[in-house]
Formats: structure tokens, sequence, C-alpha cells
């Protein structure tokens, strides 16, 4: 009943507030882009925040205390804090080009219909010791379970001239 009312109340609530691209194709998603993915026969609403951004993955110590990322980026990110939230219907896909434009890690936390559980994860668009991109996804599978993955991307998109490699 929690979901039907939330839903019901929140209508097609469609705000976004990361900067960045919807793009009405699913192929060639260039490297930083953000999908939501609903496999189940019901809508769900779908949100990501960003925690915290940082030059490197944390100890597991630090991990367990809660930071994903360590590092200073001052400067280099203005996403942390950033939300974007949206209702993908039953077999959508719903992609954002280019969220994550700034070539560091990200702490961030998917939200499915309200519950965080199982949703936290460091990701990194293009990590400098890859010849590939990533593209960070939510998803909610045909039995309604909410997950995240990670797919690789052979579009490096604004990565492509980086430095970094």
């Amino acid at each position: 009943m929690y979901r039907r009312t939330l839903l019901s109340s929140l209508g097609a609530l469609g705000a976004t507030t990361l900067a960045g691209c919807s793009s009405t194709s699913e192929e060639g998603l260039p490297a930083g882009s953000l999908r939501f993915i609903n496999r189940h026969d019901l809508p769900h609403l779908v949100s990501l925040t960003v925690l915290d951004a940082g030059s490197s993955l944390a100890s597991s110590g630090a991990y367990e205390n809660g930071t994903r990322v360590t590092g200073d980026v001052s400067g280099r990110t203005q996403r942390v804090g950033a939300t974007t939230t949206t209702t993908v219907g039953p077999g959508e896909t719903t992609p954002f080009e280019t969220i994550f434009s700034e070539p560091v890690w990200y702490d961030v936390e998917f939200s499915f219909d309200g519950s965080t559980e199982n949703g936290r994860t460091a990701y990194h668009p293009a990590p400098p010791d890859r010849d590939h991109g990533n593209v960070l996804e939510g998803v909610i599978t045909d039995s309604g379970r909410s997950s995240w993955q990670v797919s690789s991307t052979d579009n490096l998109g604004v990565f492509a001239s980086r430095n970094d490699k």
C-alpha cells in the first residue's frame, strides 16, 4: 500500500536536478551516463544522490564507516549533493547522458520507491587504467527487486581526450 500511495501522490515526477541531457537512444551511451531501467510490470520511483567525490577509493575500514571515496577533488566537481529523481514506467529505460563529467570517484546512493537498502556504491565514469568507460545503472528486475550495476562502454565521450591514461 505504501508504494501505491507514494506513487499516486508524486504522480509523474520527472524532476531532474543533475545537469545532463536525457537521451532518447540507449545505444552507445557515453561514459559518465546514468540509466534507470525498469523490467518490472509496475512503475517505480528511482532516485540517485551524489554523496561525495574523491580522487580514489577509500580503504575497506573507511568504507565500513560509510565513506566510499577519499582524496581532495575540490573545485573539480560540483555534483556533490546533487539528486535526480524520476518515475520509470513498466518496461521503460530512462537514460541521461554525461551526468558524471569529471574523472573522479563518486560515492552515490540509489533510492528505489523510497528505500536506499543495498543502493550505495562508488563509481568512476572512466578509470584511468582502462581503455573503456562506464555507465551507471539503477535497475528494477522483472521480480520487482532493485539494484545498481555498472556497464562498460567503448564510447568515452568527454573522456576521449583524457591525459590520465
